[in-house]
C-alpha cells in the first residue's frame, strides 16, 4: 500500500505532500485544485514499466514534431521547465522516487545502451526512477521513422486509449534494472473510454480468475433483466457480450454508465494486490445506482487488496459512499484548498466524514 507522496513541481503543485494514505482515499475540492494531478503523480511513480505514460499528462495536446521545449513545459510548475519535476513515495518497505526534466544529462553524446547505439537528442525528456538500490534512466524523444513516414503532428490519447499510429511518433530509450513496478497501478480517466476490445480481454482474464459470478452478481441487480455475460464473436473480433432475455448484447451498445460500471469493475479484478486510480468516478452513473456499485467496490478492493484513489465533484456520491461503508477506519477524504499560490490538503477521517454526512454538512 502506498503510505506517503510527496510532488514538487508537478503541474499546479509546487510542493504537496500526504502522509498516512489509507485503503481508500476519496478525494475532492474545487475546480482546479490538483485531483487529477494527484492521480497522476501516482501514475508516473508507478509507471516505470511504461515510460510513455508520461505523454498521457499532456492530455489531448496536439504536437507538432520535432520536439519543440515548450510541449514539455505543461508538466511543470507555472511552465518553468528549469525546476526539475519530482514524486516520491513510500511503498511498505521501498521508498520511491521519479525526477522528470528537460535538458537532460549528455545531450549530443554518443551512447551504447543495450547493444545499440544512439545520440541523445535535444528537446528529449528525461525520466530518472528511483526505488531503493535501483534506478532506470529514460529519454524520451520523437521518432524519426514518424517523420520519414510524412506525419509531422498527433494528439495524444488519454491512458489505456488504443493508437491507431501504424508508427509511434516517439520513442523511449532506457536505460537500468528496474524492469517491472512495484506495484500495478490502473489509471481510470474521465476523458474518453476504455477500448471494447481491451475491456474484452481484461473480461477474459477475470472469468480465469473465478470472478464472473460477482460481476455478474452486480450487474443483475442493477438490471433485473441481464441473465449472463459471455465473450462473443462481434464484427470480427471478440467482444463482451450482456444476455438480456434470449439474445447476446455488445457491451458497448448498452449505454455509457453501464459500460463504465462494467469496467471498473474488471478493472479492479484484474489488478488484484495493486492500486487503482479513478478519476471523477460518478460522470455517467446514474444516482440511484451508486450506493451498489459503492458496495462492490469496496468489497472488492478489500477482497483483492487493491489501494483506491477516487477524485469526485459530487456530494451525492460521498454521501452515498459514505453511507454504504460498514468499515469507516479504512477510508479517509483528502480535500484540497487552494491559498493563494499553494495547494494544501485537508485530510478528513472515516468518522468524521460520516458525521458531516449525519449533518449534512457539505465537504467538498
Amino acid at each position: 500500500m502506498l503510505k506517503e507522496i510527496e510532488i514538487k513541481n508537478l503541474k499546479c503543485f509546487k510542493e504537496i505532500k500526504l502522509e498516512n494514505l489509507k485503503r481508500v482515499n476519496l478525494v475532492f475540492g474545487e475546480n482546479n485544485v490538483g485531483k487529477t494531478v494527484l492521480l497522476e503523480a501516482i501514475f508516473l511513480l508507478l509507471s516505470n514499466d511504461s515510460p510513455k505514460n508520461v505523454l498521457t499528462l499532456l492530455r489531448g495536446t496536439p504536437i507538432s514534431l520535432p520536439i519543440q521545449p515548450e510541449i514539455w513545459s505543461t508538466l511543470f510548475y507555472e511552465l518553468h521547465t528549469s525546476q526539475q519535476i519530482k514524486i516520491s513515495g513510500i511503498i511498505e518497505q521501498f521508498e520511491l522516487e521519479l525526477e522528470i526534466k528537460t535538458n537532460p544529462p549528455y545531450i549530443g553524446t554518443s551512447m551504447h545502451i543495450n547493444e545499440s547505439h544512439f545520440i541523445v537528442p535535444e528537446n528529449s525528456l528525461f525520466l530518472h526512477w528511483k526505488y531503493n538500490n535501483k534506478d532506470l534512466k529514460t529519454w524520451i524523444t520523437h521518432n524519426e521513422r514518424f517523420l520519414n513516414a510524412g506525419q509531422t503532428s498527433f494528439t495524444i490519447p488519454p491512458p489505456n486509449f488504443p493508437s491507431f499510429s501504424p508508427v509511434e511518433p516517439f520513442i523511449v530509450i532506457p536505460f537500468g534494472e528496474l524492469k517491472y513496478p512495484i506495484k500495478k497501478v490502473f489509471f481510470h480517466t474521465s476523458i474518453g473510454r476504455m477500448d471494447v476490445l481491451r475491456i474484452s480481454q481484461i473480461f477474459g482474464e477475470i472469468v480465469g480468475k473465478g470472478f464472473k459470478k460477482d460481476i455478474l452478481g452486480l450487474l443483475s441487480e442493477l438490471d433485473n433483466s441481464i441473465e449472463d455475460i459471455e465473450l462473443m464473436s462481434f464484427g470480427g473480433g471478440i467482444i463482451v457480450g450482456i444476455k438480456i432475455g434470449t439474445k447476446f448484447y455488445p457491451i458497448n451498445q448498452l449505454g455509457e454508465g453501464f459500460y463504465r460500471m462494467f469496467g471498473l469493475l474488471c478493472i479492479l479484478v484484474q489488478r488484484k494486490n495493486g492500486i487503482v486510480l479513478i478519476d471523477e468516478i460518478e460522470n455517467g452513473i446514474y444516482h440511484a445506482n451508486q450506493g451498489s456499485l459503492w458496495k462492490h467496490i469496496l468489497e472488492f478492493s478489500e477482497k483483492l487488496n487493491i489501494q483506491l484513489f477516487i477524485t469526485t465533484h459530487s456530494w451525492e456520491f460521498i454521501v452515498n459512499a459514505i453511507e454504504n461503508t460498514e468499515d469507516l477506519g479504512n477510508i479517509q477524504g483528502i480535500r484540497l484548498e487552494k491559498t493563494d499560490k499553494q495547494i494544501m490538503p485537508v485530510i478528513i477521517d472515516g468518522e468524521e466524514l460520516k458525521e458531516m454526512v449525519d449533518q449534512d454538512y457539505e465537504v467538498r
